[in-house]
């Protein structure tokens, strides 16, 4: 890397939205209460879970799924500043509920459901991202030791779990899997094209292997009974099962099945190899921002200390698009002790 000539660098912030303020989330008390061990809520069919154990906290373009265990039929209703609805939700009918927009207000949604003799009020957190989060990058230079040191600051606000990556001028839209040392050697290479992803195989197998992968992403629930948030990991989207073989393995689609709507933002991708002496796993991290492609980020892995990792320039002068991960401190981010030497 010449320190006159740095590539033009992208700074990528990803947040979870904070809830300001939850409120309760206890169920208002009734004289006589819903079994909610019976009713199932989450953020779509295949993600329901009991009520007893918490409701997500939705966000824009989340769904509020339900569904009732119950012996009879439920009047279901749905409230907030600006926002009404009913509906009837059977026994072992599953229902949509609502599809949250931008329009919405957001804060604590009211959902009331009630039967011929009892009754329970839940509280609904509905919040949006913060879409202001601009870093503003105070200064940059290079270290004794030839390191990339970066600083800015950026206003976070109430939002936490700020994570900062340092991107080179190429944008890195694929997905580099190392195949494992039991079936071949090489990568496979996923590039996602909206509800597909090309799958492209670069080395040799040994012996044939079916693969596919997982998106999956940390949610936030409010759990009854208490002011506090817990994370859960919730598989978001499953990926086509793929044959591949020792000859013969062209660029290939895999179809990509939403088991829950694809939020923005960080997102865990696990590939699974199964081969004839069993299971392989590999788990890296993507960034989605839209219904299209996505990022890799390789080396986003931790919102805590932790070293960069960035590759020297390439004779063509771009940058290698290998990102690093940084801190947050009281007066922004640092990195520090990047590998990016200075070269003569």
């Amino acid at each position: 890397m010449r320190g006159r000539a740095a590539a033009p660098l992208l700074l990528i912030l990803l947040t979870v939205p904070f809830v300001v303020d939850p409120g309760r989330t206890q169920a208002q008390v009734a004289p006589q209460q819903l079994d909610i061990t019976k009713l199932m809520v989450g953020l779509s069919p295949s993600t329901l879970a009991p009520a007893s154990q918490g409701f997500p906290v939705y966000t824009v373009g989340d769904e509020l799924w339900a569904a009732s265990q119950l012996g009879s039929s439920l009047r279901v209703s749905l409230s907030s500043p600006n926002f009404s609805s009913g509906n009837t939700l059977d026994p072992g009918a599953v229902a949509l509920l609502h599809t949250f927009r931008e329009a919405d207000i957001g804060g604590n949604w009211s959902l009331r459901l009630s039967s011929s003799n009892a009754s329970r009020t839940f509280v609904v957190q509905f919040v949006k991202q913060n879409k202001s989060l601009a870093p503003l990058l105070t200064g940059h230079g290079f270290s004794k030791r030839g390191d990339l040191l970066l600083n800015y600051t950026v206003h976070g606000g109430s939002s936490y779990d700020i994570q900062a990556c340092v991107l080179g001028e190429e944008m890195p839209n694929t997905v580099q899997i190392p195949i494992p040392g039991a079936i071949g050697t090489g990568q496979l290479l996923l590039r996602r094209a909206g509800v597909n992803a090309t799958v492209t195989l670069q080395g040799q197998l040994s012996s044939s292997s079916t693969f596919w992968f997982e998106l999956h992403h940390l949610y936030s629930y409010a759990v009854l009974n208490s002011s506090g948030l817990v994370e859960r990991d919730v598989k978001v989207a499953t990926s086509a099962t793929l044959l591949l073989s020792q000859t013969g393995n062209p660029t290939r689609n895999a179809s990509i099945a939403a088991d829950a709507p694809m939020r923005i933002g960080r997102f865990s991708l696990r590939a699974f190899f199964r081969g004839s002496s069993g299971y392989s796993v590999y788990e890296t991290s993507v960034l989605i921002t839209d219904s299209a492609s996505w990022v890799w980020l390789r080396g986003c892995t931790s919102t805590m200390d932790s070293t960069c990792r960035w590759a020297r320039r390439r004779p063509n002068g771009r940058a290698r698009s290998t990102p690093c991960t940084g801190r947050r401190g009281s007066k922004g981010y640092r990195w520090n002790r990047c590998p990016w030497r200075r070269r003569s």
